[in-house]
């Protein structure tokens, strides 16, 4: 069985804000990570600016977690180690929120998909033309009831993210140690033909409406090109970052 690794991303369409995308593609190692860093208040942001704190948090947490799988652990472990790097650099952060992200992670073993996540960005299997959901956001919720009630960004902070016994409780990475409560980890026995697709959430609505033999297709880079049409209303208001690790199977 062999594995072919790509990938691809692409910068947010707001003009205030840089990729706070962070991408590991090893290959070698058979190993993909999609962090997603969450957006800061916007006057945090400088004019013109090529990074941010989000932005560094991910690329923090991606380089720890990449180490740390290299080495031998499993993910549990290097989950919490990398988040405890993202702690180490937010005790200085001043902040109104602390810098954060989401990530989805694969390691392939044996013709096994080992794979874990915390947030919400996604995780697909696509076999024989049918697409099987790996990594369920855990904004659901939250984003249903944010329909029908205003909940703010103040309110999200301090008494649902990270809070495993709230309702609309969800895992972000924050440096609180509270966040591994939400980490999902399980494995799936890969087969030829198989394609993984692991990805930030400025894909989702491409990935759930699109039909499974056209994502099959496609390369990330034309998946960014043609997922634009989901950019604009009535599925968003402007394009966010978007990044995908694809993996094939043969």
């Amino acid at each position: 069985m062999n594995f072919h690794f790509y990938s691809a991303t692409s910068m947010n369409s707001r003009g205030f804000k840089p990729n706070e995308d962070v991408i590991v593609c090893d290959s070698k190692n058979k190993i993909a990570i999609v962090c997603d860093g969450v957006t800061q208040k916007h006057d945090e942001y400088e004019a013109d600016c090529n990074t941010s704190d989000a932005q560094i948090v991910s690329q923090i947490f991606a380089t720890e977690l990449h180490k740390s799988l290299l080495s031998g652990k499993e993910a549990e472990e290097s989950t919490s180690i990398a988040n405890n790097a993202v702690r180490l650099y937010n005790s200085c952060a001043k902040n109104a929120y602390p810098p954060a992200l989401v990530f989805v992670c694969a390691q392939i073993k044996n013709g096994i998909l080992d794979f874990f996540y915390v947030g919400d960005s996604l995780i697909y299997l696509f076999r024989n033309n049918v697409r099987i959901c790996l990594a369920e956001q855990q904004t659901f919720a939250l984003s249903f009831m944010r329909q029908w009630k205003t909940i703010s960004k103040d309110e999200v902070y301090k008494t649902i993210a990270n809070k495993p016994e709230h309702p609309l409780g969800y895992g972000v990475i924050t440096g609180d140690p509270s966040a591994i409560c939400f980490l999902q980890h399980t494995h799936i026995e890969l087969l030829s033909g198989d394609r993984i697709v692991l990805a930030s959430d400025g894909l989702d609505k491409y990935l759930r409406f699109t039909p499974p033999k056209d994502i099959i297709a496609q390369s990330p880079s034309n998946i960014l090109e043609v997922s634009r049409v989901y950019d604009n209303p009535p599925y968003a208001a402007y394009a966010d970052d978007k990044s995908i690790v694809i993996i094939d199977v043969d």
